[in-house]
């Protein structure tokens, strides 16, 4: 059989295209009232911070629900007046931390709460495995990513390995040191993200195509795109193969979620309106069912943002919307319920409290601001009316609780609890093998939820650990729920040594350890230690692993046996609370009982009553090489005893216990590597960070003077500032006055590596942060930065890929009331060379310079201006481009940043003249210029320097209808192949606004509008890649007002002896269509493929 393709190209009617977007406050006032119809979820929630408790909207008067109306209004246009909103959270040990994008980091606790700095964020987690370490993303684009081990107390800042949209980090669920993030590709880090490893080809699609979120199982990686594809990547050899995908619906992907107790199981929730948000796939991630549900039960329509398990109730579900916070139980008929109507919901945690019972965190946002909302989460189901089974569509779901126990030499008995629907047959079976040592009493099968109780025999046969399991299945149940038993060995060593406060202990973890269930989530090797203290008394723990690629942690059990839960004696204190009077145990924990040998150290610090206050300060935190004495003076009251930890051997102490205020003397040895080190002085929970210089390396603070500019070499033995990181650093200090200007520079003169630039950080004279991680001082080229008082600055250069640098630092003085405009923003010069213009307006006494952004300009040859004023009109000289490809050179022109853009040789960036009608040939290549009319959502005019674009111009009619064809042709042909897509658009009216701009999606027509205004438009075939070339044709079509046409097959079958039938055309009489074959050279049209109005067009295939 033959098969033909065409294309039809009627003029469609223009009310649907031109109809007005959907109001925002109508959507989610709709999706509100939907909200408020759905029975309520008995939860008691609380702020975290300060106990008040949430507004139920569905209760609201109409003053406050016009009042959320607004802040709806308000974050859909992400207006700067909105109030503080948080973009995400996480809980760990020392509170909560939010990301809160320009307004930075902020920072929590049962107290209270307040931004912890001002640096703009992306987002910011928390390590599933290791309580205290914290990750925060700075600047996608900067590739910044700061990490504190130490709960927020400090940070040190990691490059990542490019800039991109960095989806945020995935941990491997028992290899503690291994973490992934993805843009385009995946990426892996086996040491804690200090180096990362691209592990997999870059993903297909278009350029806007990229991960939005990973979760890390034991068959692979699943990654979940802003297109709404999931793939499963699998993992042989360091690298990762893409082995399957699918596609749930279209729309970003806002969250991926595993099942801890099975990791078959797996939802993924979408964050765009017009479809299913919340999704389950039962089979690790191919085939994917809706949870939204149907009609009254249903869950409202608006972007879901997060999804949390209950861990208390097998299938509840609790997914945060821009509307609220709903549950649902996914194997009964889905039915939802509401919590916290009205609120928009960005991120969701559950950690344990004080009770070990699961709390439920809701990071959210209201019209008053940002909040961090709790639950406890209780052990059944809270909505008042069961829904209804459905056997066939819901299978059972039956799981053990817990999941694992660790059990003695002598053996023992345990309890574990079913939890499973009521109609819910299961069985439980031993695993093969293990009849000899272990039993369960009583039934091992049943209906609903129940117990068996577990008996394990002594162990005095194997010397090493064993493991069984049990599983249980039966009719309809999931598989893979199993306990797992862990048993110690002969050779495993529970002894407890006794510590004392202050005196550091070094160990070595390892399979001969005592093995304990940890969360009961997986099991660990730990040591024990014990020590006796008061009920009042305030401990500071620290356990640091030594072995690289490794991680250690602890936990403090009490007097009774059970853990202790964090008390902080002050907001943010690291000190802890001891409870009761006794004795104490310490356990130091692997990561994993699979894990390696782990060589640490530990000390604990105990301090009396009410000694909770402390301040270290370092007389000189710098020390170059040579090492020497130092010292530290610690103020606290005089009847607190301390002592002193160094989390560095190379730091000794002469005194490190004493009581009161008192000068600590410590002595730094030789630094025989040519690397920077730094050490932390831990004292009563408060810490002094101190640096030493490498061989060669500089480790003093260098005077600056104001209109000075300095030559400095930046190198990985220079020590830096102990405020910033762990990364080499040239320190500064300057005399300014409050009130004045200044702007900051620091350019690079040569480096052994590329880089883009050098980040500034300014301090005030009390300490305070001003700028942080910039690339210029200020970040707005209009105003220079106004000293906000009289006193001592300090300035640091970093230089986060520690290589050598030379570069130039300069602190210019600028009159605070210049202002600059440079226009344009980006100027295109011919392939040939020639000269460039940009227009510099600003005061005639305002100082600026010219300065090239980027090595990549270093074609352009181009000579700096140094100390220009006044207005300006800035000529470049630009060379000739010998190549076939594009070339871009970003430059810096009085703070702004600016561009030149050259074509390919033989290439041109003109805009053609079109005739609307007739069909067009060409050529989208590397050569071409870039992309300038790419939507945004606020339609502003952006450039993409990995595009390719073609420009025409045509005259049109107010009221004419628009639209285009553009067709993918064969390379030294005139025919075409198939449509060209997806593929990007732009029009601009006679007065140069953007009227219309997109991607084609190859699954619906083209885009047509009706023409505002008489005069000359432009228009702009691009693609997103520049480089491949893609031959294409193109046709611009204009009709009349109104003009509806629809084409219809009399026969879609041809046998193969041939045939033909007609195409039916049905349109009004001024209506113009046109028909085209795209593929299939046999398909032959036996009447004109062009006209008006109603028609049969006759076609027909030979033998």
């Amino acid at each position: 059989m033959l098969i033909g393709v065409l294309t039809f190209t009627p003029v469609r009617a223009a009310r649907s295209q031109n109809a007005a977007p959907n109001d925002p406050k109508q959507i989610y006032a709709t999706a509100l009232r939907r909200a408020c119809a759905l029975p309520a979820l008995n939860l008691a929630w609380r702020g975290v911070s300060d106990n008040a408790k949430p507004v139920d909207l569905c209760r609201a008067t109409d003053e406050e629900r016009s009042a959320w109306e607004q802040f709806i209004e308000s974050r859909s246009h992400k207006s700067t007046m909105s109030p503080l909103f948080f973009n995400d959270g996480v809980i760990t040990q020392t509170g909560w931390w939010a990301s809160a994008g320009e307004a930075g980091v902020w920072r929590g606790t049962a107290q209270r709460w307040a931004r912890h700095d001002k640096a703009k964020v992306a987002w910011v987690t928390s390590h599933p495995l290791e309580p205290d370490t914290l990750y925060v993303m700075r600047d996608q684009l900067e590739k910044s990513l700061d990490k504190s081990g130490d709960g927020g107390k400090s940070f040190e800042t990691m490059s990542l390995p490019e800039a991109g949209a960095w989806s945020k980090l995935a941990f491997h669920p028992t290899d503690a040191v291994q973490m992934w993030t993805a843009d385009r590709k995946l990426w892996r880090s086996r040491d804690g993200g200090a180096h990362w490893q691209a592990v997999s080809e870059e993903m297909a699609g278009s350029a806007d195509n990229h991960i939005m979120a990973l979760a890390v199982t034991s068959a692979g990686v699943l990654a979940a795109t802003s297109e709404g594809w999931i793939a499963h990547y699998t993992l042989e050899n360091d690298k990762a193969t893409l082995t399957e995908a699918a596609l749930p619906r279209r729309g970003a992907i806002s969250s991926l979620t595993v099942d801890p107790l099975n990791e078959r199981i797996v939802y993924a929730t979408y964050s765009e309106l017009s479809g299913a948000h919340v999704w389950q796939s039962l089979d690790g991630g191919m085939k994917w069912r809706a949870l939204d549900g149907e009609d009254g039960n249903a869950l409202p329509e608006a972007p879901v943002r997060a999804l949390a398990l209950d861990p208390n109730v097998s299938g509840r579900i609790l997914v945060g919307t821009d509307v609220g916070l709903f549950g649902t139980d996914v194997w009964s008929e889905t039915a939802w319920s509401r919590a916290l109507p009205g609120v928009w919901v960005t991120s969701l945690q559950i950690a344990a409290n004080d009770k070990n019972q699961p709390q439920l965190y809701a990071f959210a946002n209201d019209r008053y601001g940002a909040h961090v909302w709790t639950t406890t989460l209780e052990a059944a189901p809270t909505t008042k009316a069961e829904p209804t089974i459905k056997a066939q569509t819901n299978p059972c779901q039956a799981y053990f609780s817990p999941r694992l126990a660790a059990f003695p030499i002598a053996g023992g008995s345990q309890v574990i609890k079913v939890e499973a629907r009521a109609d819910c047959e299961w069985k439980a079976t031993l695993e093969t093998g293990t009849q000899s040592w272990i039993s369960i009493a009583g039934p091992s099968s049943g209906k609903g939820s129940g117990q068996l109780t577990v008996n394990v025999a002594a162990n005095t046969a194997m010397p090493a650990t064993r493991y069984a399991t049990i599983a249980i299945n039966g009719t309809d149940v999931v598989p893979n729920s199993v306990f797992t038993i862990g048993q110690q060995g002969t050779v495993n060593n529970c002894k407890v040594t006794p510590i004392k406060s202050g005196e550091a202990v070094m160990g070595q973890l390892n399979s001969d350890d005592c093995l304990r269930q940890f969360d009961y989530l997986s099991f660990h090797y730990a040591d024990l230690y014990s020590f006796s203290a008061r009920a009042g008394e305030l401990i500071n723990v620290r356990a640091e692993t030594l072995t690289p690629q490794t991680h250690v942690t602890h936990q403090l059990i009490g007097p009774d046996g059970n853990p202790v839960p964090f008390l902080p004696a002050q907001p943010y204190s690291p000190l802890r609370l001891l409870p009761d009077a006794g004795v104490y145990q310490l356990l130091v924990i692997g990561s994993t009982a699979q894990a390696l040998p782990t060589n640490y150290r530990a000390v604990i610090q105990l301090a009396p009553p009410g000694c909770d206050r402390f301040t270290l300060t370092a007389l000189n935190p710098h020390f170059s090489s040579t090492g020497g004495p130092g010292s530290l003076m610690v103020s606290t009251a005089s009847n607190c005893t301390w002592q002193a930890y160094s989390s560095a051997e190379w730091v000794s102490f002469s005194n490190g216990a004493n009581s009161g205020s008192q000068t600590l003397n410590f002595t730094l040895a030789e630094n025989p590597t040519t690397s920077a080190r730094n050490a932390l002085i831990e004292i009563g929970g408060k810490y002094a960070q101190i640096r030493q210089a490498g061989r060669g390396g500089e480790c003093g603070v260098q005077r600056l003077t104001i209109g000075e500019g300095i030559n400095a070499t930046l190198n990985e033995a220079d020590c830096g500032a102990t405020f910033i990181s762990s990364d080499a650093s040239d320190v500064y200090v300057f005399e300014g006055r409050a009130g004045q200007g200044i702007a900051v520079e620091a350019a690079i003169v040569s480096a052994s590596t590329t880089l883009s630039y050098l980040p500034l950080y300014l301090y005030g004279p009390r300490g305070e942060t001003l700028f942080s991680q910039a690339s210029v001082i200020p970040s707005s080229p209009l105003t220079p930065f106004v000293l906000p008082e009289t006193g001592t600055y300090t300035l640091a250069v970093g230089n986060l890929s520690r290589v050598t640098v030379n570069y130039t630092l300069l602190v210019r003085q600028i009159p605070t009331d210049c202002r600059y405009l440079v226009t344009p923003e980006q100027v295109i010069a011919p392939f040939g060379g020639g000269t460039v213009t940009f227009n510099l307006q600003t005061q005639s006494y305002c100082p600026w310079d010219l300065l090239s952004a980027a090595y990549s300009a270093e074609w352009l040859k181009l000579t700096p201006i140094k100390n220009g004023f006044g207005s300006r009109a800035v000529r470049i000289t630009v060379p000739a481009n010998p190549y076939g490809q594009r070339r871009h050179a970003p430059l810096v022109l009085a703070g702004q940043r600016i561009e030149i853009v050259q074509p390919g040789i033989n290439n041109t960036c003109a805009t053609v003249a079109a005739t609307p009608g007739l069909t067009m040939q060409g050529a989208l290549s590397p050569g071409d210029c870039p992309a300038q009319l790419i939507p945004q959502t606020n339609n502003e005019f952006i450039f993409s320097n990995t595009s390719a674009a073609d420009r025409f111009s045509f005259t049109g009619t107010a009221g004419q209808v628009f639209s285009f064809t553009a067709l993918r042709r064969d390379y030294n042909s005139t025919e075409s192949a198939g449509p060209l897509a997806p593929i990007g658009y732009g029009l601009l009216d006679p007065q140069g606004k953007l009227l219309a701009a997109g991607t084609t999606d190859p699954t619906l027509p083209l885009p047509s509008l009706v023409l505002p205004a008489t005069g000359t438009y432009l228009f702009e075939l691009s693609h997103a890649s520049s480089q491949q070339e893609i031959p294409y044709t193109l046709t611009l079509n204009l009709g009349a007002v109104e003009c509806a046409a629809y084409a219809s097959l009399s026969t879609s079958r041809i046998e193969a002896s041939g045939g033909g039938g007609t195409i039916n055309i049905e349109a009004p009489p001024t209506c113009p269509w046109r028909l085209q074959i795209i593929s299939n050279t046999f398909l032959r049209l036996d009447d004109p493929d062009q006209g008006s109005g109603r028609a049969q067009v006759r076609f027909s295939f030979p033998p």
